[in-house]
């Protein structure tokens, strides 16, 4: 039965293999075993220089135990880079430095002449203690009320555009200013700019190109500034009569409602600046960006110029209110993409049930609203807009001291009696009856002398470093590794050379190899004793003197046997 079952059993095929495999191992071990005896690393030529299994076993292992403990620690390493941890680093400076732009409103923003009609519905409706479609509530309604004062000044904004473009209700500051000095040159035309602000009316901006420097300190080396405000026809609901000044950087946009100074007529002001300045890292170390920086183009700034984080965050709450509100908010900047959106100011006129409705769905995307617990903002600006911080910034710090204006015993020259006379008979208009007495009553109540100086020319700069290099952490990988395994500069490159040397002679071995087929079992025959003899040859005439074979050639002490 066997003998008829083999006729039909059919001899088993063995799967032809090509020379290319034999040669590609062969051209591999003896590359890797010439590798050992030059290469650097620790343990790796332990490995090789023995035949005895047990001594092998051990540097395998002892090898394994330290390649572990290194890689583990270098990605410890690696993984605090990634984190990238920073220090800030205070560095003193002494030099001359830029004086800074500084930015003159009125207390009223506008004045009270009843020539126009938007400023006059504004004023009249607040003449009601409650006009529900205006936003005015009974105080008692917490969860309504606003301070009149800041509710008039809202609704200003709203009519920004009606009020700013009308000549008769805004300031000529031409008119106003008495006597301008810095370092005691007089100022000249050029110092000066005219800019209109949203509820803040027109206002006027000195050293507005950046061109005054300081190079002392002390009042001697200051700006002296006196000038007149209007304390008639001035705007109800204002608490106090004066001026508002902000002081910043030439490049900057005044934001006069984050910081002003109050200025009362009637006082000679000083003050004295001090500064410093910030430079911190941007991605991947922080969330701030260079002023030149890509990211920049995608961020809004409607206001244009020099970006700026407020400017950002204005001008992304305007996008939402068009968005919401089917109007702009002519309080803050608009961008010409929404020329065909009209103001809310022009909205309400063509729909005055809409009132109401448009002030409050403006006040919710500026204002929180309050609860007994927390507050909640319709617009969150940190997760809503995409807004940075500039990675450089000038932070300026003052400090006032205040003073009779004009003293007892001063009197300004408009006040002396021959510009008095000369004024009369030329028939000058002047706001004070013809006398010294009215004169310097009228300074007392409406003239403000200011004085603006640096109190020191040194300064501090924050400047901000990654506290853990790329360089560092090179250094600190390079000594890990070869602390545990023996790596070092070298090393790299000896492992450049390997792997170009393997994949030249593997293709050069796999090129020229014969195509023949051979069995699977001649080539394992191959194999084995291709590498017995490689390692008989290695052991009979070594290349070098290692650790465990002495010298080749004389006086050699036997090799270390297998057991």
């Amino acid at each position: 039965m066997k003998k008829i079952l083999s006729k039909f059993r059919q001899p088993k095929q063995t799967k032809p293999i090509s020379n290319n495999y034999l040669n590609f191992f062969k051209t591999f071990f003896i590359i890797l075993r010439d590798f050992s005896q030059w290469s650097t690393i620790a343990g790796f030529n332990h490995i090789f220089g023995s035949s005895n299994i047990l001594i092998v076993l051990f540097w395998i292992i002892v090898t394994g135990i330290c390649v572990f403990i290194g890689i583990y620690q270098a990605f410890q390493l690696t993984s605090v880079y990634f984190l990238y941890p920073v220090n800030t680093e205070l560095i003193p400076y002494y030099k001359e430095i830029t004086f800074p732009a500084i930015t003159i409103c009125e207390r009223s923003p506008f004045i009270n002449n009843r020539k126009n009609k938007y400023l006059n519905k504004i004023v009249d409706a607040f003449s009601s203690e409650t006009n529900y479609p205006w936003g005015l509530y009974d105080i008692d309604d917490n969860d309504n009320y606003k301070p009149i004062s800041d509710l008039f000044h809202f609704w200003l904004g709203i009519y920004s555009n009606e009020l700013l473009t009308d000549d008769n209700i805004n300031y000529k500051w031409s008119e106003y200013i008495i006597s301008c000095y810095f370092n005691r040159n007089k100022c000249e035309e050029k110092n000066f700019k005219t800019i209109k602000l949203p509820s803040f009316g027109t206002c006027f901006t000195l050293n507005h190109l950046g061109e005054w420097k300081v190079a002392r300190s002390g009042n001697d080396y200051s700006l002296k500034l006196t000038f007149k405000i209007n304390e008639d026809n001035t705007l109800p609901y204002f608490y106090s009569n004066g001026a508002l000044m902000y002081i910043h950087s030439y490049l900057e946009y005044p934001f006069f409602d984050l910081d002003p100074i109050f200025l009362s007529p009637g006082n000679d002001i000083s003050i004295g600046l001090s500064f410093e300045t910030t430079s911190r890292l941007p991605h991947p170390y922080g969330t701030c960006i260079p002023k030149d920086n890509s990211k920049l183009k995608g961020t809004d700034n409607f206001y244009n110029g020099m970006y700026q984080n407020e400017k950002c965050i204005r001008s992304c709450i305007q996008r939402k209110i068009i968005e919401n509100c089917k109007c702009y908010f002519a309080g803050y900047a608009i961008s010409n993409e929404f020329s065909s959106i009209p103001s809310c100011s022009e909205y309400i006129d063509t729909n005055e049930s809409e009132r109401s409705n448009i002030l409050q769905c403006i006040k919710k995307h500026i204002y929180p609203t309050l609860n007994t617990t927390d507050i909640n903002y319709f617009l969150n600006t940190t997760s809503d807009c995409t807004c940075y911080d500039v990675c450089e910034r000038t932070f300026y710090y003052y400090s006032c001291s205040y003073g009779k204006y004009p003293s007892s015993t001063f009197i300004p020259t408009e006040c002396k009696h021959s510009t008095i006379i000369d004024a009369r008979e030329k028939n000058i208009s002047v706001p004070y009856l013809y006398t010294q007495k009215d004169c310097l009553s009228y300074f007392s109540k409406n003239t403000i002398s200011l004085e603006i100086f640096f109190e020191k020319l040194s300064y501090v700069a924050n400047v901000e470093y990654a506290d853990y290099a790329l360089i560092q952490l090179f250094y600190d990988l390079v000594g890990v590794l070869g602390f545990w395994i023996g790596i070092s500069l070298i090393t790299f490159f000896e492992i450049f050379i390997f792997f170009g040397a393997l994949i030249g002679n593997s293709i050069k071995s796999l090129s020229k190899a014969s195509k023949e087929p051979i069995k699977t079992r001649e080539v394992r025959k191959n194999v084995h004793d291709n590498i017995k003899n490689d390692m008989d040859n290695l052991r009979k005439y070594p290349p070098r003197k290692d650790l465990y074979d002495q010298a080749a050639e004389m006086d050699k002490m036997p090799p270390i046997q297998e057991g």
